[in-house]
């Protein structure tokens, strides 16, 4: 029997405030346009993706404003070592899933953010998101649920003893 070896998807960097601003509606699977130093920096995990977001312009998608921290010596010798920088990456999509986003992007309400880069094959893909911002009341809201079941957990656990 042939041992193949089998490449799941790994998340590499993952925007951790994203679930706690937007309620994300759908996700879209996105190539993107990198530098060897970029894809070294993203699979040791020295990227960020806070802060960043999608901007549509000429029919091209492009993820702006996500940072990588270069602290290898072969990014120094070419960037002035700065410590970190942000950047603007053209992202691969389908004409058709552009035009979609530049649809999304005019209605009221809705943003395209990434959510996370991951691993598949051996390929970076960066993971998007259509998304409507939350308010206050529904993070509040979110949070008495959150602590909710924590205490009902916790009652149930007692009375079970």
């Amino acid at each position: 029997m042939k041992n193949k070896l089998r490449f799941k998807n790994h998340i590499l960097v993952k925007n951790k405030k994203l679930y706690h601003n937007f309620f994300i509606k759908k996700t879209i699977q996105a190539g993107i346009v990198l530098k060897g130093w970029e894809v070294k920096n993203i699979r040791s995990k020295k990227a960020d993706l806070i802060g960043s977001y999608i901007r549509i312009s000429y029919k091209e998608a492009f993820l702006c404003n996500f940072s990588v921290n270069n602290k290898s010596s072969d990014i120094n010798r070419f960037n002035n070592n700065k410590d970190s920088f942000f950047l603007n990456k053209k992202l691969l999509l389908k004409k058709n899933e552009i035009l979609n986003l530049s649809n999304i992007l005019k209605k009221n309400g809705y943003t395209v953010v990434p959510i996370e880069f991951y691993l598949k094959n051996q390929w970076i893909k960066l993971k998007i998101g259509i998304a409507i911002g939350k308010k206050k009341t529904d993070k509040r809201n979110i949070e008495k649920k959150r602590d909710w079941k924590i205490e009902k957990n916790r009652i149930t656990k007692r009375n079970m003893n």
